[in-house]
């Protein structure tokens, strides 16, 4: 990506605080990450930023959970309701399908569901669906520098597209790994290791944000630096903080100060 360096994003950089769940139990580090080389402890210089997409970098839980709900009418099951309707998102089309018919996620009802619900919410135009507006200004940050961002998630390859490509900021990733471009979903770090590759950047180089369990277990399979986000979709024995993560951030508000942060104390 070419633009300006990083210098050009700190204009909008601003402190920030970082929060804590009550249920957390474990240091979370909001300092800039440090490497110890006997003589002392430098910088890491952070070259890319990759995301979880789902409630993470956009609010897209009332389409998933709608679509969701729309085929378990079609079939005669009773639809969830939307209240904690984050947490539903968070467990994807299979899980959400199985809490439905109260079939294990492997039936094969619940995966010929499935199919039905890709294949519905590929057509449904995701009315409902857009980025956390807090990090609208970071993402045009990103956009204008130097640095590559992308998105590696769990959801499929072309639903992801579509909705990134309908957004202005969103539309200019550098990466983007979908499910169906792995054959081992998160927690296996082959997504992650996938897009460093694209973006011929190292681990080290490196920060992942993610909202849930799988994304921290990830990164720290490679030692990649991670991000955890307390605002997503997950239950709370999934929730990132209890998988210590590098950094933390209570809201968008915060994760866009954090990286922020993170790019100015490395430059």
């Amino acid at each position: 990506m070419q633009g300006r360096p990083y210098s050009a994003l700190l204009a909008l950089h601003c402190h920030a605080h970082f929060k804590l769940p009550g249920h957390c139990k474990s240091a979370i580090h909001t300092s800039v990450a440090t490497r110890d080389h006997g003589g002392g402890k430098i910088l890491v210089k952070v070259r890319a930023i990759l995301f979880d997409l789902d409630g993470t970098l956009i609010d897209s839980a009332h389409d998933i959970v709608q679509v969701c709900n729309q085929v378990a009418q079609e079939k005669g099951y009773s639809p969830l309701p939307l209240a904690g309707i984050n947490s539903l998102a968070g467990r994807g089309s299979r899980g959400i399908m199985a809490s439905i018919t109260n079939l294990p996620e492997a039936s094969t009802t619940v995966s010929e569901l499935r199919l039905e619900v890709l294949d519905k919410y590929a057509n449904c135009g995701y009315p409902n669906t857009s980025m956390f507006v807090e990090l609208r200004p970071l993402l045009s940050a990103l956009n204008g520098s130097n640095l590559s961002w992308g998105v590696v998630t769990s959801k499929p390859r072309l639903h992801s597209l579509q909705i990134l490509t309908q957004d202005t900021e969103l539309s200019q990733f550098d990466v983007l790994i979908g499910i169906d471009d792995v054959a081992a979903p998160k927690p296996d770090p082959e997504g992650l290791l996938l897009a460093l590759e694209q973006l011929e950047c190292k681990v080290q180089d490196a920060v992942f944000v993610g909202d849930n369990r799988v994304d921290m277990l990830a990164a720290k399979r490679i030692a990649m630096r991670c991000v955890g986000v307390g605002y997503g979709y997950c239950s709370q024995d999934d929730h990132p903080v209890n998988f210590d993560p590098d950094y933390y951030a209570d809201t968008p508000a915060d994760l866009a100060r954090l990286l922020f942060s993170l790019v100015e104390r490395s430059e």
